[in-house]
């Protein structure tokens, strides 16, 4: 990742936590004050990094301290940048003598990198109580092109949450490709007879019935992992999902 340069978007920041709070300015004040860099994209939505290598994403409904861009699915990039001559700051308002006070944030959605999204799309779909995100309009508009254009953004709706699986056609992919992530990842969950250690990068759905998921599971010939609450599940490309005994 590089998120000192705009033009550097890579296909591995699409394996994100977004998080929503309505001023994002609050959050950005303090990372301008700490000089975190940050990029920023559509209205009202900009990413950085946790060390290492973690991305957040924060949305909201008013941005003013930086300036932003939409999405540009279909622009290559390489992983340097392109710099044709001086940057402009991304602080373009006035930060406040002091700083104020931390809102609340609550999640947004999870994101994830994918070669396959259909495929990721249609398992989630199936064995979990996700149902499709009405994406009309939003590939004209804020994620134009992602309709498999440029890119290929599938999307599933859950009660206040969301799973995006995003192939990406043109973003750098560094030394190891995606795919061969996938392809890592999936070989090393095996069929889900033992914990390892990339399956604590997951996220955890809470059901109030946990053995009716279990029968649905077993009848369906998915493979699960149990653990004292809860089951783990793996969506096609290696990525986790836990679902949780409510309470």
């Amino acid at each position: 990742h590089h998120f000192e340069v705009q033009e550097t978007w890579d296909w591995y920041q699409d394996w994100h936590l977004c998080l929503y709070v309505d001023d994002l300015d609050l959050i950005l004040d303090r990372l301008m004050r700490d000089g975190v860099p940050v990029v920023a994209r559509s209205v009202y939505s900009f990413y950085v990094e946790v060390p290492s290598g973690i991305t957040f994403q924060f949305l909201g409904s008013k941005m003013d301290l930086v300036w932003t861009e939409e999405f540009n699915f279909c622009r290559y990039t390489d992983g340097n940048g392109t710099e044709t001559g001086p940057l402009q700051p991304q602080v373009i308002g006035d930060l406040p003598a002091t700083p104020p006070d931390f809102p609340e944030i609550v999640p947004g959605h999870s994101s994830f990198f994918s070669t396959q999204p259909l495929a990721a799309f249609n398992f989630t779909l199936a064995h979990t109580s996700a149902e499709p995100y009405n994406t009309s309009g939003i590939f004209q508009d804020t994620h134009r092109y992602g309709d498999g254009t440029c890119a290929d953004l599938q999307w599933l709706q859950f009660p206040n949450f969301q799973l995006h699986f995003i192939q990406q056609f043109h973003k750098h992919e560094g030394s190891k490709s995606v795919a061969w992530t996938e392809g890592f990842l999936t070989a090393l969950h095996g069929d889900l007879s033992q914990l390892d250690a990339y399956m604590d990068y997951r996220v955890a759905f809470e059901v109030h019935d946990l053995p009716r998921v279990v029968v649905h599971l077993e009848m369906h010939h998915v493979p699960y992992l149990t653990l004292k609450d809860s089951v783990l599940i793996q969506v096609p490309g290696g990525i986790i999902l836990e679902i949780s005994r409510a309470g």
